[in-house]
């Protein structure tokens, strides 16, 4: 598999948490829940990128989108990219 491509799966920073806030954020069962973007955003996604990527199989039920940016750590999902 290619390795990830920064123009192709872009990845940001949440601002929101820092060493300060870790307690209310990411040491927080189930807080990536709140920063996840929906299948309504992650499965246009993934077509666009099994098509850039040229993966032979498109089906996006087999494709698991990863992050450059871990959710649970300080990751910002930007739906308006």
């Amino acid at each position: 598999m290619p390795l990830p491509d920064t123009t192709c799966q872009p990845g940001a920073y949440n601002p929101t948490v820092t060493q300060t806030t870790i307690k209310t954020t990411i040491c927080v069962p189930g807080w990536t829940k709140t920063v996840r973007p929906p299948v309504s955003y992650t499965t246009p996604l993934k077509i666009k990128q099994i098509g850039e990527y040229r993966y032979s199989d498109t089906k996006t039920a087999d494709c698991e989108g990863d992050h450059l940016v871990w959710l649970g750590s300080v990751a910002k999902v930007d739906l308006d990219r």
